[in-house]
């Protein structure tokens, strides 16, 4: 983006000056919004007063779109259309936290254990339509996949935020459409579901009484080769976790991603906190009735500039491109989206004021990370006043 920075004359009209600003500031926003439906186009981006610090903590740090007709009713992939092929692997390989992982089995019968808490671990195993005849092969520390010969693959993969991802890579039309991942949860776990989204929050009793969170399982998502939606549902039991993908008519390869994250609530599940303290806070967790009001649960993320970071998994910025040829604000979007949704769910102390005051530290902190010897690092901070801006004006809880 170009910007002309020539000094206005001195006897520039005023109200010429206002409007000459305001223009300028809608051009720029404008070139936000097209690089957003550009990006939508071409990649079928995926979905979905107290401002005091709280004493005693540390620092602050739809259903899916119908598949379409295609005219290739095999699922054959042109070179153009395998293009998000490439795009989605990036997305996932970028995912994953290398420094863990090590403890993945690669022999296919075991299960993954996902995540312990105070009365046991929770582990979960490949559904049996992958496991017939599969091996495991590692991915360095973080990643194994395993290859049933049966048009699957299922990836399983340590990711950032004390996560662990189950990608099931459909190759061909003889693939199933059910997978059953065997699903174990230690007695005293219970599951608060929410049916009609696929995803569920484990629970057990604090020593407060309040219900403690210790772990969460994502609602899933499914995209073919072309960047279509594919429909897809999850169904979880105290037993099993059952993923149905409708992709008959899609292009292949398909992805399909259920996740599960450990949660450490290590400061508690109040309503009372600051903003900063839910957003950068490390262990700092919100009520539990957040995930009965706003349908899922934030999860971590130490992607920006190595700082600790909830987030809503699925946000985004509704009305600007989070990413562009020289700006990555895809955390600072997903933390605001977290922040207004406290707001939303009727947290006292976090305000809007707050919330966009961290975004824009944000935006300024993903913009630094580009050495002063990176050409992106100036133009992407050129772009920060037009995406406050539009957040100051624009956003609302």
């Amino acid at each position: 983006m170009r910007v002309c920075t020539k000094k206005l004359p001195q006897d520039f009209p005023r109200s010429s000056r206002r409007r000459f600003v305001a223009l300028f500031v809608a051009a720029a926003l404008c070139l936000g919004l097209g690089a957003k439906t550009a990006v939508a186009q071409d990649s079928g981006a995926m979905a979905s007063g107290g401002d005091a610090e709280v004493p005693g903590l540390p620092g602050s740090s739809d259903e899916p779109a119908s598949l379409p007709d295609l005219d290739n009713e095999q699922g054959v992939v042109s070179e153009e259309e395998g293009d998000f092929t490439e795009f989605i692997r990036d997305i996932l390989d970028k995912d994953l936290d290398h420094s863990r992982g090590s403890g993945l089995p690669v022999v296919a019968t075991e299960t993954v254990t996902v995540g312990s808490t105070s009365i046991g671990d929770a582990k979960i195993g490949l559904p049996t339509e992958a496991v017939l005849g599969a091996t495991g092969i590692r991915r360095g520390n973080a990643e194994v996949v395993y290859d049933s010969n049966r048009d699957l693959e299922v990836e399983v993969a340590a990711i950032d935020g004390n996560g662990i991802r189950f990608v099931t890579v459909i190759d061909g039309p003889n693939a199933p459409l059910t997978y059953t991942y065997s699903f174990e949860i230690p007695s005293g776990v219970r599951l608060k579901t929410k049916p009609d989204l696929g995803n569920a929050l484990l629970v057990i009793d604090g020593e407060d009484g309040l219900d403690k969170p210790v772990g969460y399982i994502d609602v899933p998502w499914a995209y073919d080769a072309n960047g279509n939606s594919v429909p897809v549902s999850q169904v979880i039991t105290s037993t099993s976790i059952t993923l149905t993908i409708n992709h008959r008519n899609a292009a292949y390869p398909v992805y399909a991603d259920p996740s599960y994250y450990s949660l450490s609530c290590t400061f508690g599940y109040s309503e009372l906190y600051s903003a900063a303290n839910y957003l950068r806070t490390y262990g700092v967790c919100p009520a539990t009735s957040f995930y009965s009001s706003q349908g899922y649960w934030p999860v971590g993320t130490r992607s920006l500039a190595n700082s600790h970071r909830s987030v809503e998994k699925q946000g985004e910025c509704s009305w600007y491109s989070d990413t562009g040829a020289y700006w990555d604000f895809q955390v600072a979007c997903k933390g605001h989206d977290y922040c207004y949704d406290l707001i939303r769910a009727n947290y006292s102390q976090v305000t809007k004021r707050r919330c966009d005051q961290l975004f824009l530290e944000d935006l300024e902190t993903s913009c630094g990370q580009y050495g002063w010897l990176d050409w992106r690092r100036y133009p992407c901070f050129l772009e920060i006043p037009f995406v406050n801006a539009g957040v100051y004006w624009l956003g609302a809880p």
